[in-house]
C-alpha cells in the first residue's frame, strides 16, 4: 500500500487504551444481536468512516482495512474458541465437498 497508512503505527495504536475502551463500550451493544443486525451496524459505521476519505483513496483504504480485519479475525477466533478454532470450521477436504 502506498503512503495512506503507516501499518506499524496502526498495529500499535489498535491495542492502545483508547481503542480498547471504545471497543468495550460497543461490544455489549452488539452482543446477542443476530449477525444481520451486527453486520448492518458495522456496515453503517464503516460507510461513515469511508465517506471521510477522499474518493480517490477509498479503494486503497478499504483494501488496507479488510487486510487488518482478516488478521484480527484470526486473533479473535482464537480468543473466542481456543486453539481448536471455530466449531463450524471445515476440518478436512472431504467435509468441504460433502456439504
Amino acid at each position: 500500500m502506498s503512503n495512506v497508512f503507516d501499518f506499524d503505527k496502526y498495529q500499535s495504536e489498535r491495542k492502545c487504551v483508547e481503542v480498547v475502551r471504545i471497543v468495550e463500550i460497543i461490544r455489549p451493544l452488539l452482543r446477542g444481536q443476530g449477525p444481520e443486525i451486527q453486520g448492518a451496524v458495522l456496515a453503517e459505521l464503516l460507510g461513515s468512516w469511508m465517506a471521510g476519505w477522499a474518493p480517490h483513496l477509498r479503494a486503497e483504504v478499504l483494501d488496507f482495512h479488510l487486510e487488518a480485519v482478516r488478521g484480527l479475525t484470526i486473533e479473535n477466533e482464537k480468543h473466542m474458541f481456543g486453539d481448536a478454532g471455530h466449531p463450524g470450521a471445515v476440518t478436512n477436504e472431504k467435509e468441504t465437498h460433502e456439504k
